[in-house]
């Protein structure tokens, strides 16, 4: 954290924001007009509505992600079709922290909380529009299965174009752990792809 934002964390009294980018296009803080890098983060936006809420940061455990939810408040129901439009699933969200001095200026450099992606937009509608967005880190994608990829020929030669260790194999059922036990032949040549290697 940066020197002089923590001396302001630590001070006395301090009045903090928090503020948030969504996909570089849209710049929304909390209750405050605030400018960080020369970009303006507005309390209040005619267009996209105010910032509503950012829940508490979770750090991923035991094969879990860090996961965020990020609420605003469109305005009105087209409101809500623009917000979609502009974000996405995928779109990249930055998620600050910062404390500013009297004259209502970011003191030093603002914190990034979390950079993730969005991953599931709600609607609520209620006494007010309320779109919440799910936010998942980039390792999130990492923890996901990948059902398209299968112990076959077709996608073995998708990785490793030419290679025939699977050519005759029609279905496996179980999967084959990698190098779990040493080779069982030693001091061997043997021929694969036509090139002669010695195990």
């Amino acid at each position: 954290m940066d020197a002089t934002l923590k001396a302001a964390f630590e001070g006395a009294s301090f009045t903090s924001f928090t503020a948030v980018s969504f996909g570089g296009a849209i710049f929304l803080s909390s209750g405050v007009d605030v400018t960080i890098s020369s970009q303006l983060y507005s309390a209040y936006s005619s267009t996209y509505g105010s910032l509503k809420d950012v829940e508490v940061i979770a750090d991923g455990a035991d094969g879990q992600a860090s996961r965020a939810t990020v609420m605003v408040s469109p305005p009105s129901m087209s409101a809500i079709s623009t917000w979609l439009t502009a974000c996405p699933q995928g779109t990249t969200i930055y998620i600050y922290q910062g404390a500013l001095n009297s004259s209502g200026a970011s003191i030093g450099t603002v914190e990034t909380l979390l950079r993730g992606e969005i991953d599931v937009p709600r609607v609520g509608i209620g006494g007010e529009y309320v779109l919440t967005f799910e936010v998942g880190t980039e390792e999130l994608r990492l923890l996901e299965r990948n059902e398209e990829r299968k112990l076959s020929d077709a996608f073995h030669q998708s990785c490793f174009s030419g290679e025939l260790g699977f050519e005759f194999t029609t279905a496996l059922t179980r999967q084959i752990p990698w190098r779990t036990k040493d080779p069982s032949v030693s001091g061997q040549t043997i021929t694969i792809l036509g090139k002669k290697i010695s195990v």
